[in-house]
């Protein structure tokens, strides 16, 4: 993923040595300064823990709009994406769903990681696949974006799975990385899936119609559907069907309303990414897609919450789509 102008996005891939220092915000926020090692049931006490106390309510009281929001690898603005702090902390914000990105290690275990390599999200160096489970887990995947995050570890996707079960109106968004993905490989995230219990509640999405299709291969009933995703120009309806997807999720500035329209009339699904600022909120919003793609739930509550409240047509509306 890119940026454009000075948009700030989660997408961008910095050159080797680039480390954005994404966590000079959350500190001067104040926000978050409890975050201890490793998953969700072993942060340090504080503020955090309390706020999760119930460990579903976050996701039960979420407000009800018609357009889903869902939480852009975790929350990647004020905590280290695609970590346990980022995924608890989008919850905590009232996410209706989460975004991730699987990929496979040397010994075939599945991490969440969006670069090719470790480089930027960790303080190591080496590409995923040419390192073991082991050797991904002992890297500092917080230390990067702020010290209060040193010792946070790349997830394993079951990880993640296990903590999403707990939110049962929790979707969730699985980005395959790998275009190449294998048929034993598309099987251990579906039966991984399986395992935990959200199977019915996930969507399979890729940039890469050939790993929609392994996905397909092994889920011959069609239980988990499939999305595209899209960074450039816009698929045409026809592209979309062909890869086998259900969901269509490109860059919010790429559509128009009337394509929306469209779109959502022949049965696809549109979720828009990536929307960072209010401006972007307002814009992407203002297209009536089936969700929106943000950095931050938080930033993106505040600003709906200053919005006419939802209508009852809008809750039943959101009731059905989820």
């Amino acid at each position: 993923m890119t940026t454009v102008g000075l948009r700030l996005d989660c997408g961008k891939l910095p050159s080797r040595h680039s480390k954005p220092r994404r966590g000079d915000m959350a500190r001067r926020s104040g926000r978050l300064t409890n975050l201890g090692k490793g998953d969700e049931a072993s942060l340090r006490p504080g503020w955090w823990d309390r706020a999760l106390a119930d460990d579903s309510r976050a996701a039960e009281t979420a407000p009800s709009m018609s357009t889903l929001v869902c939480g852009h690898r975790g929350d990647c603005l004020y905590t280290p994406e695609q970590t346990m702090p980022a995924f608890v902390e989008a919850v905590r914000a009232g996410a209706d769903a989460i975004e991730l990105d699987v990929q496979w290690t040397k010994d075939q275990r599945m991490v969440l990681i969006h670069d090719w390599t470790v480089d930027r999200t960790t303080s190591s160096t080496g590409t995923v696949t040419e390192m073991t489970y082991a050797e991904i887990r002992a890297c500092d995947a917080g230390s990067w974006f702020g010290p209060q995050f040193r010792g946070v570890q790349v997830p394993a996707f079951e990880e993640v799975l296990a903590f999403a079960a707990k939110h049962p109106r929790l979707l969730i968004n699985v980005e395959i990385k790998n275009p190449q993905v294998t048929e034993a490989q598309a099987r251990a995230c579906l039966n991984a899936l399986i395992a935990a219990g959200v199977a019915n509640r996930t969507i399979a999405s890729s940039f890469d119609p050939p790993a929609l299709a392994a996905f397909r291969s092994v889920d011959p009933q069609g239980e988990i559907p499939s999305g595209l995703i899209s960074h450039g120009e816009p698929h045409t309806l026809e592209q979309i069907q062909a890869s086998g997807g259900t969901y269509y999720m490109p860059r919010w500035w790429k559509l128009t309303k009337q394509r929306v329209v469209e779109l959502r009339a022949a049965g696809i699904k549109i979720w828009l990414w990536p929307a960072v600022t209010e401006e972007d909120f307002e814009s992407t919003y203002a297209l009536q897609p089936d969700a929106i793609v943000v950095d931050s739930v938080s930033d993106y509550r505040r600003w709906l919450a200053a919005r006419k409240p939802p209508s009852e047509h809008q809750i039943q509306d959101r009731e059905r789509r989820i």
